[in-house]
């Protein structure tokens, strides 16, 4: 038996971890120093996405959250960006994964993941 769907076809459909990256607002300062921060949604699935729908591409992301506010936060901001968040489920007991970001310019920028005890892809 063919299954319908009620809409078109995405121009593309991306899978992979979603997070919340976390970034410093003053660069050259380790993250022990950093006074404020931004956030913005991560992974590079979901970048792919985003990048996709903001030239006006059709785009969805295959992903897991943690049932959490980080979790709430990505799903909100991909339909806010154009991505379809149809394809994206919560993991209860599971953190949506957040990483902090150092900014030391010209190219040094260090990454610490936090996705314990593992991450709702996994």
């Amino acid at each position: 038996m063919t299954q319908t769907h009620n809409h078109s076809p995405y121009d593309i459909v991306t899978m992979g971890r979603i997070g919340v990256d976390i970034y410093p607002q003053q660069a050259g300062v380790p993250l022990e120093k950093v006074e404020t921060f931004s956030k913005s949604v991560g992974g590079s699935a979901t970048n792919v996405a985003i990048a996709a729908s903001r030239y006006e591409h059709s785009a969805a992301v295959v992903t897991r959250t943690g049932a959490d506010p980080f979790g709430r936060y990505v799903v909100e901001e991909l339909d806010r960006l154009g991505v379809s968040t149809e394809f994206i489920s919560t993991v209860p007991g599971l953190n949506t994964p957040v990483t902090f970001c150092e900014i030391f310019p010209p190219d040094d920028f260090p990454l610490y993941f936090y996705r314990a005890p593992k991450a709702p892809t996994s």
